[in-house]
């Protein structure tokens, strides 16, 4: 139910989306409000996400965060959802693959706003029905075009007089990484662009690993001859997620500031020494040279973990 922890900085987000919205993607005429809701207050209701005609849940039921918010004023709705990292048939989502959300006002489908929290790694999106009612119909764009009916139980609702934000981490932990090669027997000679502490957010179904990549030279086969490699040539990470053969794409996020680039890996686990051999495979691209993918050996000294208070 209401089981997970808050994030500060989503809420300012998630405040301005519904000050922005209320301003310019709400109809014109007044919403009509459920018994129990009253102009000017917010609430926070279950949601789930069901089939699109069956009265069942749908596979992207596991994405969708279990609390939304509704939030009146001027006797007007704005309800705004939230999906998450989670798992479909076995293979891990991330949020961030979901795109262009609308959904149905009368006959027409309207964008709903959204906003992707990278650090909370949380895609918010919200819409302004002129009409509460228990579901609304919702097309996105994830690996095609999907459709499915969020359903709201009207009568869940707690008054809130804040926009919810979530962190789903429980603890984060500093570990000692080790970049090895394939068979994870000697150092990989993209080490030295990796920095040498990984961070590792765990949750309650889930563990999210971020591994930072830096400038730095490396040594490719060959006579010597160090290559100087800046993050921007570093074009693509990939990872081997527990008890899948395929490789799973990572999250990229480029930091200007320091000239450095994240990589974010979520692991459908809760065994945390599951995640001491980690199979990946990371791209880079000197010049107008073809691309190179060497295969790589994540190590994570689990044991010489420490929290971040």
């Amino acid at each position: 139910m209401f089981s997970r922890f808050v994030k500060k900085s989503s809420a300012l987000v998630a405040s301005i989306v519904i000050m922005g919205l209320l301003m310019t993607a709400c109809p014109s005429e007044k919403s009509m409000l459920p018994d129990g809701y009253e102009n000017g207050k917010g609430y926070l209701v279950e949601v789930e996400a069901w089939h699109e005609t069956d009265d069942k849940a749908s596979m992207m039921n596991s994405l969708l965060y279990e609390n939304a918010l509704i939030d009146i004023k001027d006797e007007k709705i704005l309800v705004t959802a939230y999906f998450i990292s989670g798992t479909i048939m076995g293979i891990p989502v991330y949020p961030n693959e979901i795109e262009d959300i609308r959904y149905l006002e009368g006959e027409t489908y309207l964008s709903a706003e959204t906003n992707y929290d990278f650090d909370a790694n949380i895609l918010s999106f919200t819409f302004a029905p002129t009409v509460l009612t228990e579901y609304t119909t919702l097309k996105m764009d994830f690996s095609g075009e999907k459709t499915l009916r969020l359903k709201i139980d009207i009568t869940s609702n707690i008054e809130t007089d804040t926009a919810p934000s979530f962190s789903f981490f429980q603890r984060t932990y500093e570990v000692p990484l080790a970049v090895l090669v394939a068979s994870a027997e000697t150092e990989s000679m993209m080490a030295p662009l990796v920095e040498k502490t990984a961070l590792l957010a765990v949750n309650e179904s889930t563990f999210e690993l971020s591994i930072t990549i830096i400038a730095g030279s490396i040594q490719p086969p060959g006579p010597p001859n160090p290559v100087a490699v800046d993050p921007s040539q570093i074009i693509d990470f990939q990872y081997k997620n527990i008890g899948q053969d395929n490789y799973t794409q990572a999250i990229m996020t480029f930091d200007e500031t320091t000239n450095t680039k994240t990589f974010k890996m979520v692991f459908a686990t809760n065994d945390i020494n599951a995640l001491a051999i980690i199979p990946s495979q990371v791209t880079y691209q000197l010049g107008s040279s073809s691309p190179n993918s060497p295969s790589l050996s994540l190590s994570l000294a689990i044991d010489e973990k420490t929290e971040i208070k």
